[in-house]
This record gives structure tokens, sequence and C-alpha cells, in this order.
């Protein structure tokens, strides 16, 4: 998001809830001379009979490792597109406890979206993604 919109103001982007079913917003977040991009496993996945949701995101190290069932995703806002995909894609594969912590010490503004087993939406904002949001 390049510069002001028409009206000079910020841009507005939304974050999904992260579900298979629909496309509602979560939440909105202002863009200036940034990028926004999400990686998560709630579009591309497969759910094994008996098993935990298979994701095209895997952690190479620990592939069958469990993980939150409910950890569905990751967003992160950098000047760049490819610094905010490769780090939401990182941060994701890192997984609901470790990603955090990583984002927080390398000072990347990131927010994790997990559904709870009601299916509402639980968040975590960190360095800085707080700042952005709106509601």
């Amino acid at each position: 998001a390049g510069g002001l919109e028409a009206e000079g103001e910020a841009w507005s982007v939304g974050v999904e809830v992260p579900s298979p079913d629909g496309h509602a917003i979560h939440l909105g977040v202002t863009l200036r001379d940034d990028s926004i991009a999400s990686s998560g496993n709630y579009r591309l996945f497969r759910d094994r009979e008996g098993a935990r949701r298979i994701s095209h995101l895997v952690d190479p190290h620990h592939p069958d490792a469990p993980g939150d069932p409910g950890f569905r995703s990751v967003s992160v806002i950098l000047p760049e597109t490819m610094h905010a995909d490769a780090w939401a894609t990182s941060l994701f594969v890192l997984g609901e406890t470790d990603g955090p912590r990583v984002a927080r010490a390398h000072g990347i503004p990131a927010c994790f979206l997990w559904l709870d087993r009601d299916g509402e939406v639980r968040e975590l904002l960190v360095a800085g993604f707080g700042e952005r949001v709106f509601r």
C-alpha cells in the first residue's frame, strides 16, 4: 500500500476470520507504505479421519508435531511484501508458542489467530501490530 488513498487517509485492509466457511473480516488494519501478508491452514488443508488437520505448511524438523488444532493464521506487516510473506509463513510454521516469541524478539508486527472450540476467534497481537488495528 503505497502512500495514501484518494481521500488522504491510510489504506484499510481486512484480516479474515480464519475459517474455511466464508470470508468474514475479523479486524482491519491501516497501511501507509507498508505491506501485509498472511499464512495459515484454513484454506489449504486436509482433515484425516480421527486425526488432526494436515496443513500445506509443515515444520520440516517436526512434521508430526501436534500443535494447537485451533491455531489458524499469522499476518505480518512490514515495508516489503516479500519479507512480510516470508515472516508470516515462518512464524506460522514455528507455531503458537515459538512464533509469538520470535516475532517479539525480532520486532515483527504480527497477528496470531486461533479458533476456540466454540468457533470464536482468539487473537494475539505483537510488536506493534495492535497499533494498526481498527474494528
